[in-house]
């Protein structure tokens, strides 16, 4: 009994002290007051308005952390300004913009492989150290097979770098390496914040960024980051991307006009906050949500006037609560659960008091599309209005989805319903056809050189366009085949248009009053980006062909060349007059 009564006496005063941890006033660590640095102008402490000065005012606080001020004003941006740990970017309005400078990209001459830290390049000229760059393929041009590393120097036409590169790239296969990169990047920090500027990604003047690797503003291995009151707009690649992170916060902001998706968190980013943003005209999703986004919220926002979906969300994106959103006028659903196998699938996330209104208003589609059998999926007194009636049904639940908790919403009339269930299919093959159960693999045989590009643009067709000259040429693999090639006057070219961006369903041809379904075009952006002319051959020397009436970007890799045949290749065409006249090509 005594025993027990010491014990219970001694860990009274362990208790009560456990309740608050006191510190000493600096006794082992130093008092450090927080700094403030500001930018841009000549009182400032830094004077300059570009990214090297905003970086000198950063790395000062690297190791106290602090506030960087930026003044009003037009910030160059030729490089991504590096946010640091415990460091605070605050801009002073509107009228702080941080600018993107141009693009610059060329192609490596020599195959850049795994883990190597030089480019042998056709031309380095207008690349700087300190660039951030990203090196592609045609095979290797998305998400995590492109390579991103900073220039540590220049030798002649050598970019040295500082990141071993994650793959092997081919430079006969479009090996390309480009200035594509964020205005800001947080890698590698914890609290600190991005607040109340503008970030302008001169989308005209600069290439395609891939978003896993480059954003108006990228966070990546990160956490505890918070993005308040920022205007991202006109960045060719995705507005806001983090991935691989935890507790980012994004909220009172805009992103418009993104090359890709407004806002994506991704590949492992729990904890994400997304409220009060306005998120639209982005010619992807207006909110991608993808992989392991978890224990989330998003809340308060509107997503409107998205190229595609104005929310998506998929893969083991659980526990997420979306609230009082407003998502409307997309071009096609306005919410969509991606396909996903009943582990991987989105479940328990619940959609509380958001008005989904209008989507689909390219060629139609959905309020709500169930894609994946996602458990416990609730929606709750949100509204569904379709006075445009362009939303086909409200909810539609695919045939490998399930029937989500429904509980007093609002429904305006729909065309095919409220709530749409995909009708089952009535016998399967027995070996059903599936794109992951295939594989595709072609090899260029050649190549285009042509003085047309990205920036000049290209003729809607090349037989529009007559005079428009080039040359084919063939790799020596296949200069036998080209044999007897000369006795024809035109040829039937299949090539890869490897600059086509991402394909919708449904397309609106330049000089048309209406969309058509896209295999009923002839647009450039489609699943498979294979292009397909009528080109008149003038010549034909060694291995190159030479011809004319050509619309093919310079550089643009051919799959294959068939002789042109009046016979076979020209039925009769005056049935389709009426439809080429709704297509925008006869008058």
């Amino acid at each position: 009994m005594r025993k027990a009564i010491n014990l219970f006496f001694l860990t009274i005063p362990f208790c009560l002290f456990a309740q608050k941890i006191q510190e000493a006033d600096a006794l082992v660590s130093p008092r450090i007051a927080e700094r403030e640095i500001t930018v841009g102008g000549d009182d400032a402490y830094v004077s300059g308005y570009n990214n090297q000065s905003i970086q000198f005012a950063i790395d000062a606080l690297e190791k106290t952390g602090g506030t960087v001020i930026l003044n009003p004003g037009y910030y160059k941006i030729s490089s991504p300004v590096r946010l640091k740990s415990n460091v605070h970017l605050v801009g002073s309005g509107a009228e702080t913009v941080l600018k993107r400078d141009k693009g610059v990209q060329t192609r490596y001459i020599v195959d850049a492989d795994f883990g190597e830290l030089k480019l042998n390049v056709e031309n380095a000229d207008g690349f700087e150290i300190g660039m951030k760059v990203q090196v592609t393929d045609d095979q290797n041009s998305g998400c995590w097979n492109v390579s991103a590393a900073y220039v540590t120097d220049i030798a002649d036409n050598v970019i040295y770098i500082d990141r071993g590169l994650i793959r092997d790239y081919r430079s006969g296969l479009n090996g390309l390496v480009s200035n594509a990169s964020s205005v800001i990047d947080v890698i590698e920090a914890e609290n600190g914040s991005i607040s109340n500027l503008v970030i302008d990604g001169n989308r005209n003047e600069n290439f395609f960024a891939d978003g896993c690797n480059s954003a108006g503003i990228l966070i990546y291995k990160s956490r505890r980051i918070t993005i308040d009151s920022v205007r991202v707009k006109d960045f060719n690649g995705e507005g806001i991307s983090w991935q691989i992170t935890e507790h980012i916060t994004v909220k009172n902001s805009e992103v418009s006009g993104s090359g890709n998706t407004g806002l994506h968190p991704g590949t492992g980013s729990p904890f994400s906050i997304i409220e009060n943003n306005n998120v639209h005209h982005n010619d992807r999703d207006g909110l991608f949500v993808c992989w392991r986004v978890y224990q989330s919220s998003v809340t308060g926002n509107r997503f409107h006037h998205n190229g595609r979906f104005g929310l998506c969300t998929g893969h083991k994106d659980s526990d997420v609560l979306f609230e009082n959103n407003h998502i409307y006028e997309n071009k096609s659903d306005g919410i969509h659960l991606r396909g996903e196998s009943e582990a991987n699938a989105p479940h328990r996330n619940t959609f509380i008091r958001n008005t989904i209104e209008n989507n689909g208003t390219e060629g139609g589609g959905y309020g709500f599309s169930i894609n994946s059998p996602a458990k416990e999926l609730k929606l709750t007194e949100n509204i569904f209005n379709n006075s445009s009636k362009s939303q086909k049904a409200a909810i539609f639940v695919h045939k490998a989805g399930l029937k989500p908790v429904l509980n007093n919403n609002q429904f305006d009339k729909h065309e095919l319903g409220n709530l749409l269930f995909e009708k089952p299919v009535k016998s399967e093959p027995v070996q059903p056809l599936h794109p992951d159960n295939m594989r595709v693999d072609y090899q260029p045989i050649g190549e285009f050189h042509t003085d047309l590009s990205p920036q000049t643009g290209a003729p809607r067709q090349g037989a529009l366009v007559p005079e428009n000259q080039g040359v084919i040429e063939i790799y020596p693999a296949y200069e036998e085949a080209m044999q007897d090639l000369e006795q024809y006057e035109y040829i039937i070219v299949l090539y890869h248009m490897h600059m086509s961006k991402k394909w919708h369903p449904f397309v609106r041809p330049p000089a048309s009053n209406r969309a058509f379904g896209l295999f009923a075009t002839r647009s450039p952006n489609r699943p498979n980006s294979i292009g397909f002319g009528v080109i008149k051959l003038e010549k034909v020397t060694g291995r190159q062909l030479h011809v004319s009436g050509i619309d093919a970007y310079n550089g643009t890799p051919v799959l294959d060349i068939k002789p042109w045949l009046p016979s076979i290749d020209c039925p009769d065409k005056q049935s389709h007059l009426n439809i080429e006249k709704e297509l925008g090509i006869k008058e």
